[in-house]
């Protein structure tokens, strides 16, 4: 898994913060982002289909 930091920080009135923190899986090709709610850390995984219907992303660059 490769982490890349590419994310910045968002909307802290509410709490909710993403700190820059995000990393590809090639194998299951999900990506993982971290998110910070209320203090807490959450991992939330997006798959590659996910990332080109909602995203318009590509396979050969799915996190761009």
């Amino acid at each position: 898994m490769e982490l890349t930091n590419h994310r910045s920080a968002a909307s802290e009135d509410k709490g909710i913060s993403f700190p820059r923190l995000e990393s590809w899986n090639t194998l299951t090709k999900m990506a993982t982002i971290a998110v910070d709610v209320n203090k807490k850390r959450i991992l939330c995984r997006i798959s590659l289909e996910s990332l080109t219907d909602k995203l318009g992303s590509s396979e050969e660059e799915p996190m761009h």
